[in-house]
């Protein structure tokens, strides 16, 4: 009883496809006495891709002979789609043999089930579909929050990167400033040294002339001029 008010709290929705109406009601009646609500059915392996591009389907219980398209091709063309890659197919089918059941593998049929069914193992296989389809939803949301956070990781990497390049920018705008800086301090040092020599030098000439200036007013002075 608790299995059963798990699965429909879960709503897991089980598509049965099968071109005899009386297999169709009768796993239809297994699924529903076990607790499965959710159960939509298909007479043809078109109508059934028909259902599952429209709908969610957790997993497909799968007749293979069927006419028109049969269950190998349905199945091949789930696995090569990958929005339905990842829903297990059960093989319900008469056909047992070694040949049948490589086929069905090989064509991506998670397990068989042989007609006449078993009550009991038609609800454990299908249970064990279940599990696997749960454990792959599951995985599939953690590489989503993984995607998600390599994209933030690499986002935030780009922008350390562009920090340490605009900082190293930066670092080399403001060295040109100092260097210019420091060629303008040298430049006006000379220009301080050049004044201060200027200045003495005219200080020199200043005192030559007013040499020259005081020889002439003596020399003047001793003539008696």
């Amino acid at each position: 009883m608790i299995q059963k008010e798990i699965l429909r709290e879960e709503g897991k929705a089980i598509l049965v496809v099968d071109d005899n109406r009386d297999n169709i009601n009768l796993i239809e009646e297994i699924l529903s006495e076990e607790g499965y609500e959710n159960i939509l059915v298909a007479s043809s392996g078109g109508e059934a891709l028909s259902i599952i591009n429209e709908k969610n389907i957790d997993i497909v219980l799968l007749d293979i002979m069927m006419p028109d398209m049969d269950g190998y091709e349905v199945c091949s063309a789930l696995q090569h789609a990958e929005e339905t890659s990842d829903i297990p197919v059960i093989m319900v089918t008469a056909k047992t043999t070694s040949e049948d059941l490589k086929q069905g593998f090989k064509v991506g049929a998670f397990d068989y089930i042989k007609k006449p069914f078993n009550e009991v193992e038609l609800i454990a296989r299908v249970q064990s579909a279940l599990k696997l389809k749960k454990s792959k939803d599951e995985l599939k949301k953690k590489n989503v929050g993984l995607s998600y956070l390599t994209q933030q990781y690499r986002a935030a990497i780009d922008a350390l990167k562009q920090e340490i390049s605009d900082h190293k920018k930066a670092e080399e705008e403001l060295q040109e400033e100092i260097d210019e800086l420091e060629r303008y301090k040298k430049i006006t040092a000379d220009q301080r040294a050049k004044i201060v020599e200027l200045k003495q030098e005219l200080k020199i000439i200043t005192l030559e002339n007013e040499k020259e200036s005081l020889e002439s007013e003596i020399k003047k002075l001793r003539r008696g001029d």
